[in-house]
């Protein structure tokens, strides 16, 4: 299956539920297509400590997570 990674909105969105999402009006307007492996990769647990963040190519990618303040 392929996917739209939208750099908005940091996300996924299959092709095959295109025109679902365009009857909501809620497909992204830009994107980059990415593979199966690619959604698998970034939308399963992160490595300890990162989190999914934009990469400079406008793909998913690995980034440090915040700190949290206690």
């Amino acid at each position: 299956m392929k996917y739209m990674y939208s750099h908005q909105d940091n996300m996924f969105y299959p092709y095959a539920l295109q025109k679902s999402y365009e009857a909501s009006g809620t497909w992204p307007e830009t994107g980059v297509d990415v593979d199966e492996a690619t959604f698998i990769k970034f939308n399963s647990k992160p490595p300890e400590g990162m989190v999914r963040i934009v990469g400079s190519d406008g793909k998913p990618a690995w980034g440090n997570a915040p700190e949290v303040n206690s």
